[in-house]
């Protein structure tokens, strides 16, 4: 290359100027005249260059520029700040500027990037690569210019990307650790494991080469895109070829360069699959014993193990547990967990599985079964041994300890364990056993073996036809191997009374058969080896009846129709014939008879009436009812006597005797007058006047009166009434003298406690047996003092008494308060009669509404003297002069003053007392107590009974006996109405429901008084007794007789009463309910006792336990109309309505329809439509025959039974057993209720008949 330099395009002289080897040009020295333009060119074959510079040369006054020496080249660190040096001199003073690369440096541009200090020098406030270049300091001044090169560089510390910090490989696969490093100057990477250098190889790994990075990793990795590098950016990877557990660990990049170091760490884990050890093919473990499946995995990471059983997860299943190291425990094995098991083991290098089978093994098991066999004979005998575990068991059998072999063919172990046994014979017999065996254990099960033979009759029971009320007797013998049990039926239902028998002969005995015991009979015998049967039939022939009473009376109007009914019942069915006045009857168009028998008059004319006699006979005998038919007639009547003469207070009977049809009403008249009914008159059902007690206004005419509606009839008979024998009656004035009766002491009179206003109820009872019943209402005084009086007077006294010559005499009453405001007394009255005496008995009741504060004494006393009486028949008055005095008792039983013993009762009489014993006890004298000295019964031995030491002893007592009870309830009277019940050393008397105990053990209606009211005695013991003597629900005998009993016994601890039982030393009540089945229906206990309830309807039976069921119809307690029946159900009755429907009318018989005979009727008669009403107790089983449909005569073994209409869900079935229709429970009845039924029975063929039943059913809610 040829360099030049030209100045103002020539060359400079070359004097002063030289060209260096570089090229450049020095001058020197250098003057003012060198100023100018100098061009440097440079050629060569390739071209030409050329540049040029303009060359100042200053004069002695200006200075140019020079800027201080410094290196030229400049090495930044990165984010450092810098300075470029660049200090300037010159005169004038140089200004500077920088270049970067060529370029002016506009610090505007870049603000903040640069910035020039006053000194000229340039800071780089934060270098960077792109900050590197050649930068130039230029100052210039007038005389010239100077400039400065500075070549920058920076280096950036190294740095690696954070891509990767953990590294996770499987076994023996390649890995590639990356290290992403960058910086300036490009640092050099290595890498360490755990602290320790590694060389470029070796030890299964090797360094890449350093490359330049381009988005992919080393080994082929792709770098993601955050971690795309410039072109700077080394990438220096760690290669392992087959990764194993030894190169698990900790690795460290490392990237130096001048700029300094930069590190990463990297954790390289290597996955190793799970690996299983082999599991045991089967496990077997006894059922509720404890075993651990095994299951030993490894891999890294620790695998994770889990169990299935048959494919599904056995996660949280009870008695079910996986422990730590893998293993399944089962805590109790069942046959449930018997299976196929998997063993899981899992980590994210893998799944390893591993299978093992579990055996529960179970001990042998027999089913039960029975523990004797029966066979017959010959026969085959099959001996199960259903034998069960786990493995399956071995079965072997055994005869009396001896092993039993299989021999040809008779002996046989069958698969499933049974003996089989073929022709068995008497020699076979014998106790056998099964054994059953397997590796868990064994069983054993024994059993007998009995050849049988079945039973077979020695003796039959033959048919038999009886007559009702003869013996029937059925003889029933059987023998077999066991001894059969022989047992009866009849008509399909178990029989037990009436049989009776032993050793295989049983026989079944009525003593007087009726219908009801018709039948088939089956005799059953029956053993092990089986069951034969011996049938009987059995008919009873009944005499007929015909329903109904015996003897009606019809009447009927001239002209019309006429049915006389006969509706009989026999077995076989009745033969009905009619006759009329002891004619026998002829059909023709006016008579007919239909077919039940009934007799149809068309058309009634007045040689109609009559005596109809219609007889029903049959083999057993005959029956008969008689029908008086009358026809309608006028009323015809006569009265008897036609005069009667009576004393007053006598009775008088006048009869009416009356004809008619229809049956005429009565009426009665005195003087013209119609006699009203009451007290003192009343009309008796045979139209008969009755006056209980004539009085002389009773005189009169009496007229009978009869009508009808074919017109009225009268008779008349007079009555005269003579005078009153009330004159001997002092009763009739007793409220006047016990009203004003003189009194003395704290004892008010009864004016005072009554105010007048009160009941005074007398009866008076003669020796002749007549009764008088006076009735006092006394409605207080008027302004005169009198008291006014409302008597009424019913019975009647003796004849004798009305002619005789009468004296009455002093008599005293006792009067008792046995209630609030009610007072009961009594008194005897004596009169002279003709010298002769006569005794009345009194007794009274008084009651009143009581005064507040004012109370009567307990007992009081009337005194009557000087008794006189006057009567007055003119006037019919009746005048009583007497003198009366009221006075109390002094009790002395009540005030302690008695001198009774200690277990004697102290009874009060009029002034005085008296000491008695209990009944049941006997006195051994004065100032003694109650013991028994009758001599020891059979069975007894007689026992010293000490007396206490204040007694002496009694005299001329040889030997005393412990009390001996008397049965009071054997004696003669009883002393009980109702029921008497004995008790030790005394008794009780018992009434029905709904009643007390009155005094003299009479029952009564609850609030009628007396029970615990009763007598003063008792009531003054319990006093003496003390109140805790008092016991709930007991009358005062009862109490005090058992309070008796209780301290008859030595030192107090005598035996106790009955019903009562001892506890700790006290007799306490025992409950007798606590017992099961002590009642039928309900059991209530009381104080010393207890008694049975019955719900309504039912009456407790003399056994005081069962409940039977009121007929209230039969008893007639219920009432019903015309056209119903009255339906006795159990517990109740009800009347039901029994409508005819259209085309029927009704028959002569209650529940009973016939229709209206058409012309094709024929010989079957007309339908007939029947009620029956059956009452059912609750409880009644399934399939048990509860009623037996009999039709009428046309009907025979060929009737078809049909049920017509029921309720909807009804417990009832229908079925036709011979010629009968049976209606059968088809469930058990469990709820009460009523059901309905609509049943038809017809007869096919030419002579058609059909009967009809409307069946009602009523279900108790009880099971009784």
């Amino acid at each position: 290359m040829c360099q030049i330099w030209l100045r103002g395009a020539r060359h400079p002289p070359g004097c002063v100027l030289q060209l260096l080897p570089d090229g450049s040009l020095h001058i020197d020295p250098v003057r003012v005249q060198d100023s100018g333009y100098y061009l440097c060119v440079a050629s060569s074959p390739a071209g030409s260059d050329r540049q040029a510079l303009d060359l100042r040369v200053l004069g002695k006054q200006e200075i140019p520029p020079a800027i201080a020496p410094g290196p030229p080249s400049l090495t930044l660190l990165a984010q450092q700040p810098a300075w470029l040096s660049c200090d300037a001199s010159g005169s004038p003073a140089p200004q500077v500027r920088w270049e970067k690369d060529g370029r002016p440096l506009n610090t505007h541009l870049l603000p903040g990037a640069y910035r020039v200090q006053t000194s000229g020098s340039l800071l780089i406030t934060s270098p960077s690569p792109r900050d590197e270049g050649w930068f130039e300091c230029i100052a210039t001044n007038a005389a010239g210019e100077a400039r400065r090169v500075f070549l920058v560089s920076v280096h950036v510390p190294p740095t690696i990307a954070d891509d990767l910090t953990d590294v996770a490989v499987t076994r023996l696969s390649p890995a590639v650790l990356t290290c992403y490093a960058s910086g300036v100057p490009p640092p050099m990477v290595s890498w360490s494991k755990d602290g320790a250098q590694l060389g470029s190889r070796g030890g299964g790994y090797r360094v890449l080469p350093t490359g330049r990075g381009s988005g992919q990793g080393t080994g082929g990795q792709r770098v993601p895109a955050a971690l795309l590098l410039p072109p700077f950016c080394l990438v220096g990877a760690l290669e392992i070829r087959q990764a194993l557990p030894v190169h698990t660990g900790r690795y460290t990049c490392t990237a130096r360069s001048a700029a300094g170091t930069a590190r990463k760490h990297l954790r390289l884990v290597v996955h190793e699959p799970p690996a299983l050890k082999p599991l045991p093919g089967v496990v077997m473990v006894k059922v509720n014993a404890s075993t651990v499946l095994s299951c030993e995995a490894s891999g890294v990471p620790r695998p994770e193990v889990t169990w299935q059983k048959d494919g599904a997860s056995i996660a949280g299943a009870p008695g079910l547990r996986v422990l730590p190291g893998g293993q399944l425990h089962l805590l109790r094995a069942s046959l449930a967990d018997a299976g196929s098991y998997l063993c899981v083991a899992r980590n994210p290098s893998g799944t390893a599985v591993g299978r093992t089978r579990l055996i529960v093994q179970v001990p042998p098991t027999i089913a039960a079964g029975p523990l004797e066999l029966a066979v017959l004979e010959g026969q085959d005998a099959l001996l199960p041994c259903a034998a069960r575990g786990v493995p399956e068991p071995r079965v072997s059998w055994s005869r009396e300890g001896a092993p039993v072999r299989e021999r040809g063919g008779t002996v046989t172990i069958l698969p499933s364990g049974e003996l089989l046994l073929r022709h068995v014979q008497e020699g076979d017999a014998g106790r056998y056993s099964c054994t059953a065996v397997n590796s868990a254990g064994k069983a054993i099960r024994r059993l007998s073996l009995r050849v049988h033979t079945l039973p077979t009759f020695t003796h039959r029971p033959g048919d038999v036809v009886l007559s009702r009320g003869e013996l029937l007797e059925l003889v029933c013998e059987a023998t077999g191997s066991p001894e059969p049990r022989i047992s009866w039926t009849a008509d399909g239902q178990p029989l037990t009374e009436g049989v009776s028998g032993q050793r295989g002969r049983s026989v079944l005995r009525r003593a007087a058969a009726t219908h009801a015991d018709s039948g088939t009979y089956v005799c059953r015998a029956e053993n092990s080896a089986g069951t034969i049967r011996a049938t009987s039939f059995v008919t009873i022939m009944e005499a007929p009846v015909v329903r109904g009473a015996p003897s009606t009376y019809q009447v009927e109007p001239p002209g019309g129709d006429v049915l006389l009914d006969c509706d009989a019942w026999g077995h076989p069915v009745p033969f009905i014939r009619w006759s009329k006045d002891g004619v026998p009857l002829v059909g023709s168009r006016r008579l007919r008879q239909l077919q039940n028998g009934s007799l149809a008059i068309r058309s009634l004319g007045g040689a109609d009436a009559g005596l109809y006699l219609c007889v029903a006979e049959n083999e057993a005998g005959t029956a008969a009812k008689v029908v008086t038919l009358a026809l309608q007639s006028a009323p015809t009547v006569a009265v008897t006597p036609r005069a009667v003469s009576a004393r007053a207070g006598q009775r008088v009977l006048l009869h009416c005797a009356v004809l008619g049809e229809p049956t005429p009403s009565v009426e009665w008249q005195r003087d013209g007058e119609a006699l009203p009914e009451g007290p003192r008159g009343r009309i008796l059902p045979n139209a008969t006047l009755l006056l209980p007690a004539a009085s002389p206004r009773d005189t009169g005419t009496y007229t009978c009166i009869a009508r009808n509606a074919l017109g009225s009839a009268a008779a008349h008979a007079s009555l005269v009434v003579q005078g009153s024998l009330m004159r001997v009656l002092v009763t009739l004035v007793a409220p006047v003298y016990w009203s004003f009766a003189h009194t003395g002491g704290e004892v008010p009179a009864g004016i005072l406690l009554t105010r007048g206003t009160f009941r005074h109820e007398s009866q008076v009872e003669f020796g002749t047996g007549d009764l008088l019943r006076i009735t006092h209402l006394a409605r207080g005084a008027d302004g005169s003092g009198t008291l006014l009086l409302d008597s009424v007077l019913s019975g009647s006294v003796p004849e004798s008494i009305g002619e005789a010559t009468l004296l009455l005499q002093d008599f005293s009453e006792r009067y008792v308060r046995t209630g609030a405001g009610r007072f009961s007394g009594g008194s005897v009255q004596s009169f002279l009669q003709d010298g002769r005496l006569v005794r009345a008995r009194c007794n009274h009741t008084i009651e009143y509404e009581p005064a507040p504060g004012l109370q009567p004494q307990r007992v009081q006393h009337i005194q009557a003297r000087e008794v006189q009486a006057s009567f007055d028949p003119a006037s019919e008055e009746l005048s009583f002069q007497l003198s009366t005095s009221l006075h109390a008792d002094i009790n002395e039983c009540a005030e302690g003053s008695h001198a009774c013993r200690y277990n004697q009762i102290c009874e009060n009489t009029v002034g005085t007392h008296r000491c008695v014993c209990p009944r049941g006890y006997r006195s051994l004298g004065a100032a003694w107590p109650c013991l028994g000295t009758s001599p020891a019964p059979p069975g007894h031995v007689p026992v010293p009974v000490p007396l206490p030491a204040q007694f002496p002893h009694p005299p001329a007592t040889p030997c005393l006996f412990a009390p001996s009870d008397i049965n009071e309830c054997l004696q003669f009277p009883p002393p009980c109405t109702f029921e008497c019940r004995n008790l030790r050393g005394s008794y009780e008397c018992l009434c029905p429901p709904g009643m007390v105990l009155l005094p003299e053990g009479e029952c009564g209606a609850a609030g009628t008084g007396g029970g615990a009211a009763g007598s003063t005695p008792w009531d003054s013991l319990l006093r003496w007794l003390g109140p805790s003597s008092r016991l709930r629900g007991r009358s005062h005998p009862r109490l005090t007789l058992s309070r008796v009993a209780k301290a008859a016994g030595p030192d107090g601890r005598g035996p106790c009463p009955s019903g009562f039982v001892r506890r700790n030393g006290t007799c306490t009540d025992l409950d007798e309910c606590q017992v099961p089945n002590q009642c039928q229906h309900e059991c209530r206990n009381t104080e010393g006792s207890y008694h049975c309830a019955c719900p309504p309807g039912y009456r407790l039976l003399p056994d005081g336990k069962t409940c039977h069921d009121v007929d209230e119809c039969k008893e007639g307690t219920l009432r019903c109309a015309s056209g119903q029946l009255c339906f006795n159900t159990r517990g109740g009755a009800r009347c039901e309505d029994t409508p005819c429907p259209d085309g029927y009318w009704r028959g002569s018989s209650p529940g009973v329809c016939s229709s209206h005979c058409a012309p094709d009727c024929g010989a079957a008669g007309p339908a007939v439509l029947r009620y029956v009403l059956l009452p059912l107790p609750l409880g009644v089983p399934a399939g048990r025959d509860v009623l037996r449909l009999a039709p009428g005569s046309a009907l025979g073994a060929r009737t078809l039974f049909s049920l017509l209409e029921q309720d909807g869900g009804s417990p009832f079935a229908l079925r036709a057993e011979q010629g009968r229709g049976v209606v059968a429970t088809l469930r058990p009845l469990r709820a009460p209720g009523t059901h309905r039924l609509r049943v038809q029975a017809v007869t096919p063929g030419a002579r058609r008949a059909r009967s009809i039943f409307l069946i009602i059913i009523s279900i108790s809610p009880y099971p009784y």
